[in-house]
């Protein structure tokens, strides 16, 4: 796996990934599974979340799990060959 969980993401982190997603959005499926136990109905909207709960906590380490899921959602699709 490129991306190892980190316990904090650093902004770098952030500006990365996010400015993957936005150079993809346009191939996002709207519906995603990434593994047997985690199904995303509303990618898109889902992703939206993820980045506020970064703008909101992400001093808190708390919410680490769900930052590292645009990782693992990322390494999926291209794996998978929905995007580029």
């Amino acid at each position: 796996m490129e991306n190892a969980f980190k316990p904090q993401y650093t902004q770098a982190d952030i500006d990365e990934i996010k400015a993957w997603y936005e150079r993809h959005a346009d191939q996002l499926p709207t519906e995603f599974v990434l593994n047997d136990s985690t199904r995303y109905l509303n990618l898109p909207s889902t992703l939206k979340t993820y980045f506020e709960i970064w703008d909101i906590h992400h001093d808190n380490p708390t919410f680490s799990g769900q930052i590292y899921q645009l990782f693992l959602i990322r390494e999926k699709l291209i794996a998978d060959g929905l995007t580029d």
